[in-house]
């Protein structure tokens, strides 16, 4: 096969826009600057197609979709987004988190969160 033939038969990425549920946004840019910087660069990379540097979990028990950035620490750090719309990936909550294991609070409202905006026309 030629290098034009080759090429004709290629797709085109295109990238994901990284869109945020209500109160999202500002729950990312109240975490400190370095831990927005290092959410924002993975939520880029999944938005290009490519694997996240950070440690993740499927949130299954969220809805199919539902993936946790991780940054490990005291306190650990978490940015859950769903990323199973066509063109979008969806920053649902962002926030520090203090307990071990999951944390029912959180997924209560990543879950209600994301009937809503997926419910939205």
């Amino acid at each position: 096969m030629s290098h034009d033939e080759n090429r004709k038969t290629r797709t085109r990425f295109i990238a994901k826009e990284i869109v945020f549920c209500p109160g999202a946004e500002k729950e990312l840019k109240a975490l400190p600057e370095a831990h927005q910087i290092s959410f924002m660069h993975n939520l880029n990379l999944v938005a290009n197609g490519m694997d996240p540097t950070l440690g993740i979990d499927h949130l299954e028990s969220a809805g199919a979709g539902v993936i946790e950035l991780k940054i490990n620490g005291k306190p650990a750090f978490r940015c859950i987004y769903y990323n199973k719309l066509p063109g979008k990936v969806v920053v649902v909550h962002a926030t520090p988190k203090t307990t071990n294991g999951s944390d029912p609070k959180i997924l209560k409202l990543v879950k209600l969160r994301l009937k809503a905006y997926l419910s939205k026309p």
